[in-house]
């Protein structure tokens, strides 16, 4: 059985993210929106997006959703269920994306709500959701919801947390993070955030603490921490439950060792081996 039946075990709690893009977006420069922009390209060619419509569930700070229309996107739909990351997006959009805003729409709404979602369904060639259903607290249900906004033919771009040998681990570090007050998270995340950061650095052998994607490790660590509900799956798993929907695979542009049945030691924990997103395309058929 997939590592995400840990999910039904998890308690209804919810820590949005909205602060953290919040406080990345407004230190942001240009070359994190190059990079942003040619991550896209990763996925699919330039000419795949041109002129179609994208879905970005889960749009965060707003710079996919910009690279996107800075790649010829004829519309983008930018979904999130924090109102932070909604003003987060915005403040992209009203910094750097003023010539595409007739073309960018940025609404307010949760992946889960079904009625939210059946305004959508079947909209988008392009459905982007690049780490964010994994923290829904209900992946499957998100899955479900997300795919049904995919157009005949149109591409389903995912990246889901790895099944890693601590990934149970991890839930419970979350689960109990999630549960402390305010006040106390903060402190708890500083030290922690900063000792991520100085150990990147160190294994780097870099004063460049710029990660992919675009996020600094300090902002990258405090994502991680906070980062709960947590689910994950193993890409075999994925690819499997995705096409059962009508979709093929296309490429997992990033495919990490799936930990499944590994119980992994306290170093295994701090080191988080292979806890990362597997990246996916596939396309409805």
């Amino acid at each position: 059985m997939d590592g995400t039946s840990a999910q039904t075990e998890q308690a209804p709690a919810k820590k949005w993210f909205g602060d953290n893009w919040v406080g990345y977006i407004q230190g942001i420069d240009p070359k994190d929106l190059e990079d942003a922009q040619a991550s896209l390209y990763s996925f699919i060619p330039k000419e795949s997006w041109e002129g179609k419509t994208v879905i970005d569930v889960g749009c965060g700070s707003g710079i996919f959703s910009f690279s996107a229309l800075k790649s010829g996107a004829g519309k983008v739909i930018s979904l999130d269920v924090d109102p932070r990351s909604i003003e987060a997006a915005k403040f992209t959009k009203e910094n750097y994306g003023k010539d595409f805003s007739k073309n960018w729409e940025i609404r307010l709404g949760s992946i889960l709500d079904d009625k939210f979602v059946s305004n959508l369904e079947g909209a988008g060639d392009i459905v982007y959701a690049w780490g964010s259903l994994h923290h829904t607290g209900d992946m499957e249900r998100a899955l479900e919801n997300a795919s049904n906004l995919v157009a005949k033919n149109g591409f389903f771009i995912i990246a889901i947390y790895n099944h890693a040998p601590s990934s149970y681990q991890w839930v419970k570090i979350k689960r109990k993070f999630a549960s402390l007050p305010d006040f106390a998270k903060t402190l708890a995340e500083i030290p922690y955030a900063v000792a991520m950061t100085l150990g990147y650095m160190i294994k780097r052998k870099t004063l460049n603490i710029k990660k992919e994607r675009g996020m600094d490790i300090y902002h990258d660590a405090v994502d991680w921490i906070r980062g709960y509900p947590y689910e994950f799956s193993c890409v075999n798993d994925m690819v499997g439950r995705i096409e059962s929907k009508g979709f093929r695979i296309v490429k997992v542009p990033t495919w990490l060792p799936c930990g499944k049945g590994q119980n992994a030691n306290a170093l295994q924990v701090i080191r988080g081996r292979d806890i990362g997103c597997n990246e996916f395309v596939f396309q409805k058929v």
